[in-house]
């Protein structure tokens, strides 16, 4: 930058801000003792609010006498910076003087002086980042005893500066803190012109001629202190001059001893802004469609290329023939991320039509540019591809999504590694316009950069089902015709990537069916809001979107909840015509072993309370009042080391109507809830539940069915299958999403036909749809179980197979008996689940003294830790055990390792660690002992 603009915005400054401060010296005791000078820093005794071009972010100064040179030698700062950004303008600018005296063996004295300043520049800034760039200039001052110039300069080696930056968050393992860039300077008074024995003669400022040290940071929640830091180290001078009046042997500096260096140094002391902007978490745990602001139609909207599902698949904008939304590939999963520095939670993107949450948006190369920029001291690449790529729980993958910085409530998706916002490339609408990461580093651009803007609406499962018979008897099968082919969104990819869920209803009168109008119809929704313990207040969302986070590795439990009622705009509360929501809880002060139901809470009122450690086992929900009449509720939740419950119901209008989801065990033990889920569903009327939500889209009715109509629904939901090994920072919650749909298909069930002179046998194990066996019988003979049938339910590596009973529940053993009519028989094959441990497991190194407790007093029994060996039913999905912990004496210092969590399928540890598993045979697991990371301490073991 020219002089005159430094010079200028140093005559500026006081029309900007003042700091005060003042010279405070440091402990120089660990320096070493060659160092004549202590290291002095400036520190800021406070700071003013500033309000200069576009949100300034810092602010210092530094004040002292100023003034000429004393007879001595010190530090003088003089000036005070302003606080703009980006390109040509200044962070902040100081001065900083610095001299000595240089004697000689005539009667004349000889003086010297050089003086510094320094000023940072941000050359990035977004909404998260910046990089800073620190300047420094110099000047030199001579008092001369004759005319003409003379060139000073070092006597040894050159004297050399340092900079530094410390107590700032620098992003990037490859950014050094503090004490980088030593750079070497010559002193120099050749252009003073002539000489003055009487008073000073002093050069204007110049560069010194290098690239200046460059700094990544993010910016955290709140203002940060930062020091900026110049350091000078200077050698003997020696000089030659026009009038050779002295010689190199008989200068030196004035109370330095030859060839040792001092050090003199200070810093800026700013505060840096902090992170304004605040994630949507109302949009947590729904599948969405991502569409441009400036779309107004044709609803092109964000896009999976081609409808990809491997890595680096990229994404464009595509759906301008109104398709719009309508295919899995344009809807998105809003999932969790990992905590942001505003303490709440970023969001992972996943692509609904990838099975198992398998991929995810990714900004690419993540931070790298950034660092790399910093490292090279340049400004950054203002683009960044976006793909699908593999969940690597980095912050590539983590997203803010906000409205933070866009007054008409528009959206920015802005990239927690980059700080890149969601951009159309060249701010392009039409189909195929690529999708990528953009920032141009001028902070406040985003606000007005109409290709960064976004509306998130949610997708909807909507349409109408058909059966594939208009009547049915008894005893066969009636199907829904797959939902795919009339109901949205598609799966145009055929990824199998969305589920269907099928509920069967039954009535005496198709006026009975629970699908027809609703005195309250679909303006009735429910919304809910929690406290999480570790992680505060949430925001209001949708109640089937959950009131919580169901992940298994946070300690984010439900402290406390409310719920309330939106019926069109509004919120009902306290109306006794309208009816309320109700909720109660059992609770208690974690580990306090007294836990009891709270008071009914109702529309709203909070249950629990946060912020005391209070924990939520179990819960009731249901209706009262005239809502009641119109609306079932059906709820869930999250419980620590249990995963998620199933669906609990409330039908009546009271607390005892209600069924209790999780515990009310008094001791509390049972585990807190994490995530509550919560489902208004049409009251059947005159219907009965023939079926609850299931995958199986047949029914096969009842012969009690006959002379009735049979009705279904479906609903989407998402399909988490193939998803072994999922993280905890990842949403496992199979939540269900949006409507179900509204089509009817009445068939009336005819009357029991005559009974066939041959009766009809099933046997069916582990709760599988088709039978392993089957076979007619004569009527009117005793009918005895088949061995046949017995070995065709008899899986490998399965334990003897326990049958056969007259109920799926296997609670009533068949016995022989004459039948009039089909017979259904049911049967399970047990399986084994042994705990192990893996062979290179810590704790089997027997020249260790394992116990299970710090002090050593117990000895390690592995067979005690681990659960008892058990037997479980074909297809259970199990949640196994653990971490645990075990120590020993190692080199004189107590150790501890613990089990890597999850276990392993092989005794050799191979593959990931296995949090849960769908039990399909007898299974022996491997919990594995990984030595802990060396702590510094020599170990035995090394």
């Amino acid at each position: 930058m020219p002089n005159r603009e430094l010079n200028d915005l140093m005559e500026k400054s006081n029309e900007i801000a003042h700091v005060n401060a003042e010279l405070i010296p440091q402990d120089n005791s660990a320096e070493s003792d060659d160092k004549s000078l202590s290291r002095r820093r400036v520190l800021e005794a406070g700071a003013a609010a500033l309000a200069l071009l576009m949100m300034p972010k810092l602010a210092f100064g530094a004040t002292c006498p100023g003034g000429n040179p004393p007879n001595e030698k010190g530090w003088f700062g003089s000036g005070n910076g302003s606080v703009v950004h980006h390109g040509g303008n200044y962070i902040g600018v100081t001065s900083k003087t610095w001299w000595w005296q240089v004697g000689y063996s005539w009667d004349a004295s000889q003086w010297l002086c050089v003086s510094f300043r320094v000023y940072v520049e941000s050359i990035f800034t977004d909404e998260l980042y910046d990089i800073f760039k620190i300047h420094v200039q110099a000047k030199c001052g001579d008092v001369n005893t004759s005319t003409g110039h003379r060139i000073w300069y070092s006597k040894y080696k050159d004297n050399y500066l340092h900079f530094w930056v410390s107590n700032l968050g620098i992003a990037g393992s490859s950014q050094k803190t503090d004490w980088e860039d030593n750079k070497y300077f010559a002193f120099s008074n050749e252009n003073l012109g002539g000489g003055n024995r009487s008073w000073w003669s002093i050069t204007g400022w110049s560069d010194l001629g290098y690239d200046s040290p460059t700094y990544l940071y993010k910016r955290n929640n709140g203002l940060q202190d930062a020091y900026f830091g110049l350091g000078v180290y200077v050698y003997n001078v020696m000089s030659g001059g026009v009038n050779n009046w002295t010689t190199p042997d008989r200068v030196f500096l004035s109370g330095f001893t030859s060839n040792s260096d001092s050090f003199m140094g200070s810093d800026i002391h700013a505060r840096i802004d902090k992170i304004t902007l605040d994630q949507d978490m109302s949009l947590f745990g729904k599948i969405v469609a991502i569409v441009p602001d400036a779309v107004k139609s044709g609803y092109q909207c964000l896009d999976v290329v081609n409808a990809g599902q491997v890595s680096m698949t990229g994404v464009h904008l595509y759906g301008s023939d109104g398709t719009g939304a309508q295919f899995t590939m344009r809807n998105f999963i809003m999932g969790l991320g990992a905590m942001d520095e505003r303490g709440g939670i970023t969001f992972y993107i996943y692509p609904a039509h990838v099975k198992g949450f398998k991929l995810v948006l990714n900004a690419y190369g993540g931070r790298t540019e950034l660092a790399a920029a910093a490292r090279e001291r340049r400004t950054p690449s203002t683009t960044q591809s976006l793909y699908l790529y593999q969940d690597d729980n980095s912050n590539a993958c983590r997203f803010w999504v906000t409205k933070s910085v866009d007054k008409n409530g528009r959206y920015n998706i802005i990239s927690d590694a980059s700080g890149f916002a969601l951009d159309r490339a060249d701010g392009k609408l039409g189909d195929d316009t690529a999708v990528r990461l953009h920032s141009d580093g001028i902070h406040a651009s985003e606000w007005t950069n109409e290709a960064h803007k976004w509306r998130i609406e949610e997708v909807f499962f909507k349409g109408t089902i058909s059966l594939d018979a208009e009547r049915v008897e008894p005893g066969k099968t009636i199907s829904v015709i797959d939902p795919s082919k009339t109901c949205t969104p598609y799966d145009y990819a055929k990824t199998g990537s969305v589920k269907y869920l099928y509920r069967w209803y039954w009535m005496q009168d198709e006026r009975e069916s629970p699908f027809a109008e609703n005195k309250y119809p679909e303006a009735f929704t429910l919304s809910s809001w929690c406290h999480l313990a570790n992680c505060g207040d949430q925001v209001w969302r949708d109640a089937y979107a959950g009131a919580g986070y169901p992940v298994r590795d946070t300690n984010f439990f439900v402290e406390s909840f409310k719920l309330r009622i939106k019926y069109g705009t509004g919120f009902i509360e306290n109306n006794a015509d309208f009816g309320a929501i109700c909720y109660a809880g059992c609770m208690g002060i974690e580990n306090s072993g007294d836990f009891s139901w709270s008071d009914v809470c109702r529309d709203g009122e909070e249950l629990g309370k946060g912020g005391v450690s209070n924990r939520i086992t179990g819960i009731k929900i249901w209706l009262e009042g005239d809502i009641a009449k119109e609306y079932d509720i059906a709820y869930r939740a999250f419980i620590y080391g249990q995963g998620w419950t199933e669906r609990f119901h409330s039908n009546g209008g009271s607390q005892d109507d209600a069924e209790l989801c999780g515990s009310d065990d008094a001791s509390g033990s049972k585990g807190a809830i994490k995530c509550i889920q919560v489902f208004a569903i049409p009251k059947p009327r005159g219907a009965k539940l023939a079926r609850e939500f299931a995958e199986d889209n047949s029914f096969i009715p009842e012969n009690s069915h006959s002379g009735g109509y049979l009705t279904a629904q479906a609903m989407l939901a998402l399909n988490l299958d193939d998803t072994s090994g999922f993280d905890g920072h990842k949403m496992i919650a199979d939540a269900y999403q949006g409507d179900s749909s509204k089509g009817l298909e009445a068939l009336p069930v005819p009357p029991t036909p005559p009974s066939p002179v041959g009766i009809k046998v099933f046997y069916y194990v582990d709760g599988e749809t088709d039978p392993c066996f089957e076979e007619e019988y004569e009527m009117g003979t005793t009918y005895q179980v088949n061995p046949d049938a017995t070995a065709a339910g008899q899986k490998d590596n399965c334990l003897d197979l326990v049958c056969w009973y007259t109920d799926p529940e296997y609670t009533q053993p068949y016995e022989s008996q004459e039948l009039a009519t089909s017979l259904k028989l049911y049967g399970y094959n047990p399986c084994s689940v042994k705990y192990d441990t893996t062979t290179r497991s810590s704790v089997l190194d027997t020249s260790y003294n394992w116990s299970t407790d710090a002090d050593l007093g117990t000895a390690l029994d592995l067979a005690a830790l681990y659960p008892q060996d058990e037997v479980v039913k074909y297809g259970t999905k199990l949640t196994f055990a653990g971490p645990w912990s075990a120590w020993c004496e190692d080199a004189g210092k107590t150790r501890c390792v613990s089990s890597t969590p999850g276990v392993y399928a092989t005794s050799g540890a191979s593959g990931s660690p296995i949090l849960s598993a769908t039990i399909k045979g007898n299974t022996t697991v491997y919990v594995d002992w990984p030595w802990s990371g060396y702590d510094g301490v020599m170990s035995a073991r090394s």
